[in-house]
C-alpha cells in the first residue's frame, strides 16, 4: 500500500521524471569534445595499394614495398601495438 500511494503523489511523479531525464541525458551525452571525438584509422596494408587518398587538395597513392631497416632513425609508431597480439595458431 505505501508504494501505490508513493506512485500516486504528485511530487515524487515530478522529482522521479527529472532524476530520469537527466539519467538519460548522462547516457546519451557524447562524451568527448571537438577533434576528442574522432577516431584515427590508418587504411589496413592490403589497401595501400588499391586507392588513392586525399590529403588536403593534393591526391597521393602509395606502395607498399619491405626495405631494411636503418641502424639509427627508425620510427616505430606500432611497436607497443604489435607487441600485445598474441600469437597466431598454426594451421
Amino acid at each position: 500500500m505505501k508504494i501505490t500511494s508513493l506512485l500516486q503523489d504528485e511530487k515524487f511523479n515530478v522529482i522521479f521524471s527529472f532524476l530520469l531525464g537527466v539519467g538519460l541525458i548522462c547516457i546519451l551525452r557524447p562524451m568527448c569534445d571537438g577533434k576528442e571525438c574522432v577516431t584515427w584509422k590508418p587504411p589496413a596494408e592490403k589497401d595501400f595499394d588499391k586507392f588513392v587518398y586525399r590529403l588536403a587538395d593534393k591526391c597521393y597513392s602509395f606502395q607498399t614495398k619491405v626495405v631494411q631497416c636503418p641502424a639509427t632513425g627508425a620510427i616505430e609508431a606500432f611497436q607497443s601495438e604489435f607487441a600485445r597480439r598474441p600469437p597466431r595458431a598454426a594451421v
